[in-house]
């Protein structure tokens, strides 16, 4: 058993963010190294009952490890925890479709969730795709055969302009478009974050707002011009977030004096506060000085 004050710490640091939750399964992994299993499966159950996906993927391998590589419960924590994101499950499901480990045998599926931990930056996620075209020569999609030819033309490494490239080709399918814009946006590819934010806010309801303001303010805190501006004008209009006048107008000059790409958008709102002197003092000389060429609106301040 564990000892009373390490179990609460532990439990304490599931309860907490994605870095803690890290140290815990880090430890229950070196608990089963020492031969502590049963110690090891309590956290890490305890982990993936709070929603870590790497726990869930650790129980599940604990599993398999204990009662053979078939094993039900195993498999179903591993699924688990490849719906959730992680990226080694996603591997270990494409194994298990490939040889029908826990599954019908289904190479279709084992291809996708390949493809799938590709899109999340795996480059053993692209080898398994070549593996399995050596061994098997499925009936892909034409959408498919695309990324693979990416892949192969990019090299294994570039996932996030790969995913970016195919939602560039399906601009015109609003599905397949969102769900490349989806990876790539969470590779970190700054267009598709605002694409992902703009898609939400548009649907113009408080629950898809909420979501929009996620992606934007992942944007705005890569130092984006545009997802700047947009936290902005939801901080203006309440959308999302609580209406906070003084919380929009630091994005809106942010991303007015944004030094790599200054928004233009920003600059005629930050020129409309300044003007109206409601949420700062009216400032004259800040609308005429300018630290960028911007356009003749934002010099209505001064007229």
């Amino acid at each position: 058993m564990i000892s009373k004050d390490r179990k609460e710490i532990w439990e304490k640091d599931v309860d907490q963010d994605d870095f803690l939750s890290e140290i815990v399964v880090d430890y229950a992994i070196k608990l089963r190294k020492d031969g502590k299993e049963k110690e090891a499966e309590e956290i890490l159950r305890n982990s993936a009952e709070n929603g870590f996906a790497r726990a869930m993927f650790e129980l599940g391998e604990l599993y398999r490890h204990q009662r053979g590589i078939r094993d039900e419960e195993g498999i179903q924590w591993i699924l688990k925890a490849g719906e959730n994101g992680d990226v080694s499950a996603m591997i270990m499901m494409s194994y298990n479709y490939f040889y029908g480990r826990g599954f019908p045998e289904d190479k279709q599926r084992a291809f996708e969730w390949a493809i799938e931990a590709a899109c999340n930056g795996s480059e053993r996620g692209a080898d398994n795709i070549f593996a399995i075209m050596d061994r098997w020569t499925p009936r892909m999609t034409v959408e498919q055969r695309k990324f693979v030819e990416y892949v192969r033309k990019l090299g294994r490494k570039a996932s996030r302009m790969i995913c970016a490239k195919m939602a560039e080709d399906y601009a015109d399918d609003l599905y397949l478009s969102l769900k490349w814009s989806r990876y790539a946006a969470n590779l970190g590819d700054e267009g598709a974050m605002g694409k992902m934010g703009d898609y939400y806010f548009d649907k113009d309801s408080p629950a898809f707002d909420e979501m929009a303001v996620e992606w934007f303010r992942k944007l705005a805190n890569k130092g984006n011009a545009y997802g700047q501006y947009s936290m902005g004008f939801c901080y203006e209009m309440g959308r999302g977030v609580e209406q906070d006048p003084n919380e929009a107008f630091r994005y809106y000059k942010m991303a007015a004096y944004n030094t790599k790409s200054a928004n233009a958008d920003a600059m005629y709102s930050l020129a409309d506060m300044y003007e109206a002197g409601e949420v700062v003092e009216q400032n004259l000389e800040e609308a005429e000085q300018p630290r960028f060429p911007v356009p003749d609106c934002l010099y209505r301040a001064a007229a």
